[in-house]
């Protein structure tokens, strides 16, 4: 497809000034409209069908490292954990991201290399090198919705784009010639187009075509783009810095652009639902939630720990999971009223000191944290049902204290049979 045919013109409609387009980027977006349909149930690939499960199927798989240079796997229910490499990554590890709908994992390492993993035989089934630099290390990795490509953003603005399948790099883009210090990315569905961001006040976010490698958009906002995340069903594109979140929608082909209202005071933690594209934001003293379709403010809960609470969304947008950050319990709220629904049953025997980390799954009602023990040497991963509150799993582990990269990272993956999906 001719490059002209494959880029649409971009809308930005924006509420702080004009924006002027680098040298040799068009203002352009165009998502593959075959790929995107191909998909059944919201973007995600074909082996999975959108359903919230009201139980844990045995596949279902937690992934989490504690900084070190092992990584451990367990089923929710079930077996007990184990060492996905138990000679352990050249290096510390420090993100992992199951592919979708696959017992298969991207291990991002302390270095410019990722790995893919096969979660069940434990063996490796590719090595991405990012680069042969010894200066520069990975700041990102993200996996397709589809699963078939892995991006991965370097130190050194480079970014580089792979076969899941082979290995193989496909494109290699230096990110540096539209602007410094990117650490955040996002691939669209499609696979065609990817985006970055950097968190600088002075910068901006840049959306990619993989085949040519050009920039084709420009993604400006005020204080930086921190974060980003692709929703709804992979109609929009949500970016947040620590002051101000917007919206980019596609809208008949076109990308448009709307600030959120009351976003522009300091933000502590974003979580945006894959589902129906709500997002909600911790601030000093309230939690604040806006609509996903109207990008209308749906509500402010005020909550005097709100600064200091991790958030994250069920499968639905249904329910908020808030997890306090020093450990003083947590809560799942309707997020539509506002209404407490039930606490997070502390796990037996777990002491926790500090939360690091929370995610959730996008299929099944799951929501996983880690983080450190009360007292040196010691960490702790939980997963509960969204549904219930209740704790389906909790683990503890030691670590070396002396690490300088004791932090945890955390993934909720595996498959989910279709015949279990359907039944939701």
């Amino acid at each position: 497809m001719a490059r002209a045919a494959a880029v649409l013109g971009l809308v930005a409609n924006m509420a702080f000034g004009a924006r002027v387009a680098p040298s040799g980027v068009t203002n352009g977006l165009s998502i593959d409209r075959r790929a995107s349909a191909s998909w059944k149930g919201c973007g995600l690939p074909p082996e999975l069908v959108w359903g919230v499960l009201d139980h844990v199927p045995q596949p279902v798989q937690i992934a989490w490292s504690l900084g070190t240079r092992m990584v451990t796997t367990f089923p929710v229910v079930g077996e007990a954990p184990r060492q996905l490499r138990p000679q352990g990554f050249p290096l510390s590890v420090w993100e992992v991201h199951f592919f979708p709908g696959r017992l298969r994992l991207l291990v991002v390492t302390l270095s410019s290399d990722a790995y893919i993993e096969d979660v069940a035989s434990g063996r490796e089934l590719h090595r991405l090198r990012h680069t042969e630099e010894a200066r520069e290390y990975l700041v990102a990795a993200r996996v397709s919705p589809d699963g078939g490509l892995v991006a991965t953003l370097g130190s050194e603005e480079t970014l580089a784009i792979w076969s899941a399948t082979t290995g193989e790099l496909l494109r290699r883009i230096p990110v540096a010639q539209q602007g410094r210090g990117h650490r955040a990315l996002e691939i669209f569905p499609g696979g065609r187009f990817l985006a970055t961001g950097a968190p600088r006040y002075d910068s901006r976010g840049l959306i990619w075509d993989a085949v040519d490698g050009q920039a084709v958009g420009i993604l400006p906002q005020p204080h930086g783009i921190a974060n980003m995340f692709i929703a709804p069903c992979g109609k929009m594109l949500v970016t947040a810095g620590t002051r101000g979140i917007q919206f980019w929608r596609m809208v008949r082909g076109t990308l448009t652009s709307r600030h959120l209202p009351e976003s522009s005071t300091h933000l502590a933690q974003v979580a945006v639902s894959w589902k129906d594209g709500a997002v909600a934001a911790s601030t000093a003293g309230k939690i604040l939630i806006w609509d996903g379709h109207s990008a209308h403010l749906r509500m402010k809960l005020h909550n005097a720990a709100a600064h200091s609470t991790y958030l994250v969304f069920s499968p639905t947008g249904a329910r908020l999971i808030m997890l306090d950050r020093r450990g003083h319990g947590g809560a799942v709220v309707d997020a539509r009223s506002g209404k407490r629904l039930f606490p997070l049953e502390p796990a037996p025997g777990v002491d926790i000191g500090e939360v690091e980390l929370v995610v959730s799954s996008p299929v099944v009602e799951i929501v996983a944290a880690c983080g450190s023990l009360q007292g040196p040497s010691r960490k702790w991963v939980t997963a509960w049902s969204s549904l219930t509150g209740k704790v389906l799993r909790s683990e503890v582990e030691e670590h070396n204290p002396d690490d300088t990269y004791a932090f945890c990272s955390l993934a909720i993956g595996g498959l989910v049979p279709m015949s279990e999906a359907l039944r939701a």
